[in-house]
């Protein structure tokens, strides 16, 4: 072989090498291209994304916020019950006025025990029939009820009551017992329903007025729907 054709050989897989070198150069470059590209989105993630801590945390505040916001939510909704309650009081108070101006007394009295002046025999079921000369035929009135149906049936025998009775708004008034069947009465043979004052929590208002007190008392059992607490609400 000659010299001219020995340096070509050699050249040629000179060439070859550098190529095969720079090849793998550029394949190692990619790769670390590559790889840098995967460091800074793995980088970024762990950046954008919450830790478990931080997701529990973040729910714990959710949580007291809610509790807070239903907190408060039952808080305004007391307030709005007290207020329209103590309101429907205060229109009664006035068809009260109203009726006593008319009559010259107000619409019944609690009977007293023994003839003590001091102690009184609750307003009952019995003595709205016995005041009213009327029959229940249909749904329930209770002892608790049948100070409030009374009074609303003797006030609205009041034309200047019933007037002002009429301005109160109809949630205040229910004709419903408690398993929501109508409550119906029967007075010299005509049937007629049996409404109640109630309060903003559904209970009968109660009407009580003793010997001893100069006017009458009407009271609701405020929102914890039991009489004889502190938050009891009345016209006095």
């Amino acid at each position: 072989m000659s010299t001219g054709g020995t340096t070509d050989v050699i050249s040629r897989r000179g060439s070859e090498r550098i190529r095969t070198k720079t090849d793998a150069e550029q394949q190692i470059t990619s790769q670390d291209r590559q790889q840098k590209q995967v460091c800074r989105i793995d980088a970024v993630m762990r950046k954008n994304a919450f830790t478990l801590i931080e997701v529990l945390v973040t729910l714990a505040i959710i949580m007291i916020l809610v509790g807070a916001l239903a907190g408060t939510g039952q808080y305004l909704r007391t307030r709005s019950g007290i207020q329209l309650t103590q309101s429907t009081i205060q229109v009664i108070d006035t068809a009260l006025d109203q009726y006593q101006e008319q009559y010259r007394a107000f619409p019944f009295k609690n009977r007293n025990v023994d003839s003590d002046a001091a102690k009184a025999d609750p307003y009952s079921l019995d003595h709205f029939k016995t005041d009213l000369t009327a029959d229940i035929t249909s749904g329930t009135l209770t002892d608790n009820d049948a100070s409030s149906a009374a009074l609303y049936y003797f006030l609205n025998r009041c034309g200047d009551s019933k007037a002002i009775l009429d301005t109160l708004s109809d949630r205040m008034i229910s004709t419903l017992d408690a398993t929501g069947k109508q409550i119906k009465m029967v007075i010299g043979g005509v049937t007629y329903t049996v409404p109640r004052f109630i309060d903003a929590w559904g209970m009968s208002l109660q009407y009580e007025y003793l010997d001893y007190y100069p006017y009458p008392k009407i009271m609701s059992a405020g929102p914890d729907k039991i009489f004889g607490t502190s938050d009891d609400l009345s016209n006095q």
